[in-house]
């Protein structure tokens, strides 16, 4: 009997130990928790800012409980306005995962598209509601779908875009040069701790340690002074002025960019007679319009003075022979040659320079009269619209149409890397990124690229303008924005083939003139019904008549 006792006493044990894992494992002892929400992915965090398209955002979460296992769980992210799933679906982004046991960290990962007008602030956050969807699995079968609502926020402090630009883009040669770089923020975020560091090279070397910029505001400009010892024997010839800064982002991350700008080195300027140019570029393959300064720098008058300019291959002096008699010149004066200036589009290599001789002649000259202008060579670049095609031709409120446009280079230098970024007005809106790449424009190739915009219901009939912004970098790796404005003309209604919006998934209304369901397809239908009756019932009527007879 005791025996018996203990065995019923271990069997009930055993059920209540399985029972209360049994109630455990319920839908009130499951669930997650948010541990954290960043911008980037597996590969590491990223800065995100306004217009970004395809932009991973990582939520961390932990599922709690000791004993139930998680299955087929899904994370659906409920996002409105400022963000929209990636691919432009209506759809909102979700998460899948097959598995998760008690206690675990998981990370799922969102992928969405970032509205050009979302607000940007360093404690700027928005809530959106994260859905969660699984089953539990642990000692029963549980078919049901349980959820979960949590709510998350987003950060956006936006993304930095920095650019360093020289004030002089000539070194003197042999010499310790103070180059002054203006550091601009043109992106949409703060960036904090810039440094530059300098790649030295056997024409290039830093003497110093470049000024830390505390913080730069977007839109802000701060300037530093890096000092650069230029080689001798680099005089006439075009460097390249290699720059690795980095910068702590609006989140906190240490970041790295690159950066190379053209520069060029020319001899010591010893004399107390000076020569300088208004430019310092020279457009190839284009005529460019100069002056030369000639400056007496002594304390003296010169008398007789003269020079010839005399351009080295492959630089042209165009309608004048390059000779210029001036008299005396004061001290402290100054004298000018206007000049026109042909570059050979053939030399639209990178970083090419040209150089013009300048021969002076003057009174008592004791020293050398040769003095050497150098310029950089940008090619010329033109970029042309050659066609443009707008589908449907006459769009309508609530609907969507694209925007296919034909460039042409009108110039002799490939525009490179190009890229469109289009800035609709308000009442249209880009579907999917605002940014299309579209490669190399070589002379004379004509290049296409389509852009599609969705019209808002309540946007008004009339004529739009969509601004679209070309940009490319040319021979020196300069980059050149170019504005292009398109026209598009908005009629009301839904015309056919148009998308139209209704509530519930997005429907394509096929107009009149197709086959389906709509008010167009029905009314011939209808009028063959009621006449198919109506002669039904005629020929049952007279078919009883003849009866009666």
């Amino acid at each position: 009997m005791e025996l018996k006792t203990k065995i019923v006493f271990v069997v009930f044990l055993g059920l209540l130990q399985l029972g209360l894992s049994w109630a455990s494992c319920s839908a009130s002892a499951t669930g997650f928790k948010v541990l954290g929400v960043t911008w980037g992915n597996s590969t590491g965090p990223i800065a995100a800012g306004p217009g970004g398209s395809d932009v991973p955002l990582t939520v961390t979460m932990q599922s709690y409980g000791t004993t139930c296992n998680l299955a087929n769980i899904e994370g659906v992210l409920e996002v409105t306005d400022s963000y929209s799933n990636f691919n432009g679906s209506s759809a909102y982004p979700a998460y899948y995962l097959q598995q998760l046991t008690p206690s675990e960290i998981f990370n799922m990962v969102f992928h969405l598209d970032i509205a050009n007008n979302v607000s940007v602030g360093l404690n700027t956050t928005s809530s959106y509601y994260l859905y969660l969807y699984y089953n539990i699995t642990n000692y029963t079968v549980n078919t049901a779908r349980n959820e979960q609502i949590l709510t998350i926020g987003i950060p956006m402090r936006g993304s930095p875009s920095l650019s360093f630009i020289p004030k002089s883009r000539s070194l003197i040669a042999g010499e310790v040069n103070n180059v002054t770089l203006e550091v601009k923020n043109s992106g949409t975020g703060y960036a904090y701790d810039v440094a530059t560091a300098v790649t030295s090279s056997s024409s290039l070397s830093l003497e110093n340690a470049p000024e830390t910029i505390n913080s730069l505001a977007p839109g802000a400009t701060e300037n530093i002074t890096l000092r650069l010892y230029v080689s001798p024997s680099s005089s006439g010839q075009s460097l390249s002025l290699s720059l690795n800064p980095h910068y702590i982002s609006p989140y906190g991350y240490n970041t790295s960019i690159s950066s190379d700008i053209s520069m060029y080195a020319i001899s010591a300027l010893q004399s107390s007679v000076s020569v300088s140019t208004s430019a310092s570029e020279l457009v190839s393959g284009s005529v460019n319009k100069v002056n030369i300064t000639i400056t007496n720098n002594g304390a003296s008058i010169i008398n007789n003075l003269s020079a010839i300019l005399e351009p080295q291959s492959p630089l042209t002096l165009i309608g004048s022979e390059g000779y210029a008699n001036f008299g005396s010149i004061g001290p402290g004066s100054s004298v000018h040659i206007p000049a026109k200036l042909y570059v050979s589009s053939s030399s639209a290599s990178g970083g090419a320079v040209a150089s013009l001789d300048v021969q002076l002649a003057y009174d008592g000259q004791s020293e050398d009269n040769a003095r050497v202008l150098s310029f950089l060579t940008p090619g010329y670049i033109n970029l042309t619209q050659v066609s443009t095609t707008i589908l449907p031709s006459s769009p309508s409120t609530g609907g969507i149409f694209s925007l296919t446009s034909t460039l042409n280079n009108l110039g002799t230098s490939t525009a490179s890397a190009a890229t469109v970024t289009t800035y609709p007005p308000s009442g249209i809106d880009d579907l999917g990124s605002n940014t299309t790449f579209i490669g190399d424009i070589a002379p004379d190739s004509p290049t296409a690229f389509t852009v599609s915009f969705r019209i808002s219901s309540s946007a008004k009939p009339g004529t739009y303008i969509i601004p679209v912004v070309v940009s490319y970098s040319n021979n020196l790796h300069q980059r050149i924005n170019e504005t292009m404005d398109f026209q598009v003309e908005i009629g009301s209604g839904s015309p056919a083939g148009a998308l139209i919006s209704v509530s519930g998934p997005e429907r394509r209304s096929q107009g009149a003139s197709g086959s389906g369901t709509g008010q167009g397809a029905f009314l011939p239908l209808l009028i063959t019904v009621v006449a198919s009756g109506i002669g039904i019932y005629i020929y049952r009527k007279r078919k009883g008549r003849v009866r009666n007879r």
